[in-house]
């Protein structure tokens, strides 16, 4: 018989069979990777994304939306995830997203349509919706309310993909000087589009003259051919654009990966107990605070939603757009842009590794409101870097960056959690969904304004929704201390214990 170990520390402990523990570290390392192929396809899409705006011929602002309906897609597998969630084996669950998640990544450097290509990223983005809820609502299940250092490390990994996927996608970019900057979108017939190189100077606009058939005003573009003819005859990002861009090889090892971290979920379909591991929670956990009324419920939900939602809108769009930000306002090149961003998602990893021990002893949702403000700060240094070109202040707040926001997103699951009511499969596929519409709206506002008005707007809408941030922080303690206040009232709360979860 397996010798019987304690499950969790604390007055509250569980002897479980030793062989059970076991499975429940396998299961948790392995919810551990697939949070990894998140942070991991995520990055690669900001890193790659000057790429694949030139293999689709589109502009900066209609390359947006491959970040756009990434999130599009997130939100669907979120919501198919709150749906299914109780009705499907998670180990399948897990198994066949992934799947799908690799077969999509091999196909998109090959896409050049951009419908193709934006329907390729929404399936990446549905499978990762579904990732995304299941891991945090399944590490919560096996390890409970002392599963807080458990869901840091699993959110690290997710950091952890993201340094790693910028340094491996530079490897194999284009240079800066094969992309181009503007583009000149013909709607005649079968006309697509045409670029002009960045070494030329662009000062007018040329019109399209329907009955000579031809360019009028193009002073300013030399190199553009004036018959509609000869732009029929040519090609559009040709093959010859794969001779300095080798995206595919970069794709085909992430595809590679999220194979590999697939595997074992199939193994373990036929060989662990998931009964036995899931239980972190007793029956009373299962169910929401008898102290919180159907109002108060409804305000976490909004107020801890809208917080998820801003805080992904601003991860998101940070790294997502920092490459574009540094090309198009500091002139830097793609690869340094690309380096810029695997710093951020560096210092970000090593803000949610360190935070997996100090959250035993510090609790993190009492100094957000300090990350916060110094999120805000900044961005504000950002737009000040970037008016004065102060390259060497960019690669330090991006850096600073990383830190203050590592345990925000963390945080949200197990603040729920310990003061309002159990994650569940449908509380954490809302809280996914909620991130989905925030990483849904916000790269259509940011490639829009920094395309057609300034790239400076980058900053703007950043320092906006910081503050935004930091006001459902506040909201979040406001509920939690009325919360407390009702506990206390009906003698339900454990005064000594009340004193611990104020360090």
């Amino acid at each position: 018989m397996d010798t019987l170990v304690d499950d969790v520390p604390g007055k509250n402990k569980k002897e479980i069979p030793k062989s059970v523990h076991r499975e429940k570290i396998v299961y948790s390392v392995c919810l551990c990777a697939s949070y990894l192929t998140c942070g991991w396809n995520l990055a690669e899409i900001g890193s790659a994304l000057l790429d694949l705006k030139q293999l689709t011929s589109v502009s900066l602002e209609a390359a947006s939306l491959y970040q756009t309906f990434f999130n599009v897609g997130y939100f669907a597998g979120s919501l198919l995830c709150g749906v299914l969630y109780k009705k499907i084996n998670k180990f399948i669950f897990q198994f066949f997203s992934l799947l799908i998640v690799a077969i999509a990544l091999v196909i998109i450097p090959w896409c050049h349509e951009h419908i193709a290509m934006v329907t390729a990223h929404c399936f990446v983005g549905v499978s990762g919706g579904i990732i995304d809820s299941v891991v945090n609502a399944e590490m919560l299940a096996i390890w409970g309310e002392e599963g807080r250092s458990y869901v840091q490390a699993m959110h690290f990994t997710y950091a952890l993909g993201g340094i790693i996927s910028p340094i491996i996608t530079a490897q194999f970019l284009a240079p800066k000087s094969n992309h181009s900057d503007v583009i000149i979108s013909l709607t005649n017939n079968n006309a697509s589009y045409i670029y002009v190189p960045n070494n030329l100077t662009i000062t007018q606009s040329a019109h399209y003259d329907n009955q000579s058939n031809s360019f009028s005003n193009c002073s300013s573009f030399p190199e553009i051919s004036t018959s509609l003819d000869t732009i029929r005859n040519s090609t559009v990002v040709s093959n010859s654009f794969y001779e300095t861009s080798r995206i595919y090889i970069a794709y085909s090892i992430s595809a590679s990966l999220c194979l590999l971290i697939g595997l074992p979920y199939l193994f373990m379909f036929f060989t662990f107990d998931l009964s036995k591991i899931r239980t972190g929670r007793t029956l009373k956990e299962e169910k929401a605070s008898p102290d919180l009324s159907r109002l108060d419920t409804i305000l976490v939900l909004i107020n801890f939603g809208i917080m998820a939602g801003i805080y992904v809108a601003i991860e998101e769009s940070f790294s997502g757009f920092l490459n574009a930000f540094c090309v198009n306002r500091l002139d830097w090149s793609t690869v340094d842009g690309s380096y810029v961003t695997s710093v951020f998602y560096g210092c970000f990893g090593f803000g949610r590794l360190i935070a997996v021990l100090w959250v035993k002893y510090l609790n993190p949702k009492k100094i957000l409101s300090v990350f916060c403000i110094a999120l805000f700060l900044m961005f504000a240094s950002i737009l000040i870097y970037a008016i004065y070109y102060l390259n060497a202040g960019m690669w330090l707040t991006a850096a600073l960056t990383g830190l203050f926001i590592a345990v925000i997103y963390p945080t949200i699951f197990t603040w729920t959690e310990e003061d309002f009511l159990p994650v569940s499969g449908k509380i954490s596929s809302y809280f996914n969904i909620t991130s989905a519409l925030g990483g849904t709206i916000n790269p259509i506002l940011v490639g829009t304004l920094m395309d057609v008005y300034s790239p400076l707007w980058y900053t703007y809408l950043l320092m906006g929704e910081s503050l935004i941030l930091l006001m459902t922080c506040i909201g979040g303690m406001a509920l939690s201390r009325k919360l407390r206040q009702k506990l206390q009232q009906s003698g339900q709360v454990d005064y000594a214990d009340q004193e611990g979860q104020l360090m």
